[in-house]
């Protein structure tokens, strides 16, 4: 019988909520500098990517055994990851391209 999987956190070194905090944290920078922009919202966005994390953690047994064997890519899944969705979430923030594919900005 497969025990029913736990969360990120209870499972690995891996934090989600402050990886997503991070990730929600550079983009309201990065458009307040650049653009005079208020990103409103972080805790709610940070929430939500968080919470698509754990989902698909649990719902995928390729991604968990992934992270369960390295840790630093889990990490790496999760930034990248976190910017795409974030990006796709803002649709017209004006956050480069690269920021979607997961590059530092």
């Amino acid at each position: 019988m497969h025990k029913k999987p736990q969360s990120i956190a209870e499972e690995t070194v891996i934090l989600p909520d402050l990886v997503a905090s991070s990730v929600v944290q550079e983009a309201a920078r990065y458009l307040y500098t650049n653009h005079g922009t208020e990103l409103l919202g972080c805790d709610s966005l940070a929430t939500k990517l968080a919470d698509k994390a754990e989902a698909i953690y649990k719902a995928r047994p390729d991604i968990r055994a992934r992270f369960l064997k390295n840790a630093t890519y889990g990490r790496d899944w999760l930034y990248c990851f976190m910017r795409h969705w974030l990006f796709a979430e803002l649709k017209d923030s004006r956050l480069p391209a690269s920021f979607a594919n997961g590059l530092p900005i």
